[in-house]
């Protein structure tokens, strides 16, 4: 019993307040990528649903590795929870549990779903540090 996604228009004030504020180094073709993304997913920037993130990434010119930064879109764990929220099937999850045993390794987190009126746990998710950390 998926819920229909609301399509999120903004109009020209939101959008000058998005390109301050959510995506500021952007440019105009990445903040139409990533407004596009918004309005497709239903997900809403100004509530922070749905990020527009600068990393470095190394990349070669001319036979050289040079850092450049890149617009990925990243959608929070607020947007996760109300993409979950539309299914219909979820409940809920469990504190996060973080292992900080000599400094932070990882976290864990179990994610509930309903199968009827039945709660159960449909997936454990461990994030490790090390794979989410920048060099």
């Amino acid at each position: 019993m998926s819920k229909e996604i609301a399509l999120i228009n903004f109009n020209e004030d939101q959008i000058a307040l998005i390109k301050a504020q959510i995506a500021p180094k952007a440019t105009d073709n990445e903040l139409q990528l990533f407004l596009y993304q918004a309005r497709r997913t239903g997900l809403d920037p100004l509530t922070r649903q749905i990020y527009a993130i600068h990393r470095n990434c190394k990349e070669t010119e001319y036979g050289k590795e040079v850092w450049k930064q890149k617009m990925t879109i990243q959608t929070s764990i607020d947007g996760f929870r109300v993409i979950a929220e539309r299914s219909g099937d979820y409940a809920g999850q469990d504190e996060p549990i973080f292992d900080e045993s000599d400094g932070l390794k990882s976290c864990k987190i179990t994610v509930y779903r309903f199968r009827g009126d039945v709660r159960y746990p449909a997936a454990v998710g461990i994030a490790y540090f090390k794979e989410y950390v920048q060099d």
